[in-house]
């Protein structure tokens, strides 16, 4: 949460038929591009036509091959960028999932005793690793709102700590040894709550390889260099034989191109903070709701999703009932 902002699931209703033609993100992106290779298109023809200057001829077969090479570059270079999000998306619902086993199990299984609240205090930390973890993969900090579910000296130790999840997750153990020692949780389900624990930490060790391992940059450099050749060869290519319709198909052909460039882009970021990446404001608020509906409270935080209308600005937006918060999707048509 941003603000008092809560992204929202990618979730929008389906366009209608004029609706795909000017709703989209990735346009606006590359409208710099299109517009450059149709101001080339219409120096192409007009010199042509009048015979202002002889107009080199690129030979279609060449454009021909390049394409066909270009479009096979393209969806590999794609397909990577999706499996990186798909990735992201699978062991970011993994890491809800294991916490809220955790808090549930925690908050049955360790038994309480008189002026000690280790299992709430086990439970509401749950909420707070969720909430590192995410500011971790957006390279951002919100202490307070970690704060609210953590001791004092928890929340010094994750302020002071270079990894805050795995802070909160040596914390985890050291509470499930020492509810052990106290008698206070069998050594049967200190082990279930134990796998839990090193399930987290490998789910997250995963997010960060995501992260820190990104497409290496020479091979998108290498395709976005040759995609651009490919577009600003095109008028060349096929000005005699379309003649003022060369623009118009000069800059679908490029649109094609520079459209999944951007996408390849959007996709291989699964944690900016953008309406096109994970929606790890929405998980965690999700995990906050059930963690607190767990301990009994009553005023729980809202998630309710109106409608959503379209945005001036590209993205699709839903309200939520609760006037403190909105939350985005988005669209990724090209």
């Amino acid at each position: 949460m941003i603000g008092g902002r809560v992204r929202a699931m990618i979730v929008r209703e389906r366009p209608k038929f004029w609706e795909i033609f000017y709703l989209s993100l990735v346009i606006p992106r590359i409208l710099p591009q299109l517009a450059a290779v149709l101001t080339v298109s219409l120096l192409v023809v007009v010199a042509s036509r009048h015979g202002w200057m002889e107009i080199p001829k690129v030979p279609t077969v060449g454009l021909t091959v390049i394409g066909a090479a270009l479009s096979i570059f393209a969806a590999f270079r794609n397909s990577a960028s999706y499996e990186r999000w798909w990735e992201a998306r699978k062991i970011s619902g993994l890491i809800v999932v294991e916490l809220r086993n955790l808090s549930r199990q925690a908050n049955c299984y360790i038994a309480k005793a008189p002026g000690d609240d280790l299992p709430r205090r086990f439970t509401l930390r749950c909420i707070a690793f969720m909430q590192v973890t995410r500011d971790f993969l957006r390279d951002r900090h919100s202490e307070e709102e970690v704060a609210r579910y953590l001791s004092p000296e928890e929340s010094a130790a994750v302020v002071s700590s270079r990894h805050g999840a795995n802070c909160l997750l040596a914390r985890f153990s050291a509470d499930i040894a020492g509810a052990v020692a106290a008698g206070r949780l069998s050594p049967q389900m200190a082990r279930a709550l134990e796998e839990k624990v090193s399930a987290l930490a490998s789910a997250c060790g995963m997010l960060e390889r995501t992260k820190s391992t990104p497409i290496p940059f020479s091979y998108t450099l290498a395709l976005r260099r040759l995609s651009y050749m490919f577009c600003f060869l095109v008028p060349f290519g096929i000005h005699n034989a379309s003649t003022y319709w060369t623009p118009l198909r000069a800059v679908i052909i490029s649109h094609i191109f520079f459209g999944l460039d951007v996408l390849a882009e959007v996709m291989e970021a699964p944690f900016s903070d953008t309406s096109m990446a994970i929606p790890l404001d929405a998980m965690t608020r999700g995990l906050e709701i059930h963690v607190l509906d767990l301990l009994g409270e009553k005023n729980l935080p809202s998630r309710s999703v109106r409608r959503a209308s379209y945005s001036p600005d590209g993205t699709f937006r839903r309200v939520l009932t609760d006037s403190q918060s909105s939350v985005a999707g988005c669209d990724l048509c090209i």
